[in-house]
């Protein structure tokens, strides 16, 4: 199981904000080759009246069997050995 991926974004749109942090925590797991993530949480909060937004999630892979297997097997059209 792969370990808590977090990211934090600032700015003033609360959408934009969000989309930001998702994004980075979505580039993070591909970097990883999971291909699907669990948002664990989701924080609104401000600092000195600097509106941050940050979220944490788990990479997960689906797949047909139990093993995860190695990082180079889970690249997309890799056939397993």
């Amino acid at each position: 199981m792969a370990g808590e991926i977090t990211a934090t974004a600032f700015g003033f749109g609360e959408e934009k904000r969000l989309r930001a942090a998702v994004g980075r925590v979505l580039r993070q797991s591909e970097s990883e080759h999971f291909n699907c993530i669990e948002i664990t949480s989701v924080g609104i909060k401000s600092f000195l009246g600097i509106a941050y937004s940050t979220v944490a999630a788990h990479a997960r892979h689906i797949q047909d069997s139990t093993r995860l297997g190695d990082r180079q097997l889970r690249k997309p059209g890799v056939a397993p050995r």
